[in-house]
């Protein structure tokens, strides 16, 4: 695998993780409402499961966005050339 290839799949996986976080956050108080109305959890409950997985999501995301930054870090260092993390893609 190339240089360029190597870093193409990087953002590849490091785009789907962010994605697959972001749909975890954005659909989960559905899926625990659903669960909530079928009767399955309390009005308590599900409130506290909902804080529990916001922590653990925000944390995730966190994680992943800390790792981005460092790998592209990283690379910037050793001359790689790719866009940093808080540029949007751009150089």
């Amino acid at each position: 695998m190339t240089t360029e290839e190597a870093v193409a799949k990087g953002a590849d996986l490091f785009a789907k993780a962010e994605k697959a976080i972001a749909a975890l956050a954005k659909e989960m108080p559905g899926i625990l409402a659903a669960v909530r109305d079928g009767g399955h959890l309390g009005g308590i409950e599900t409130m506290q499961l909902t804080a529990h997985y916001s922590i653990i999501i925000n944390s995730a995301y966190a994680h992943i966005a800390d790792l981005h930054q460092e790998v592209t870090t990283k690379a910037n260092e050793k001359g790689i050339d790719l866009p940093t993390i808080e540029s949007g893609g751009g150089r």
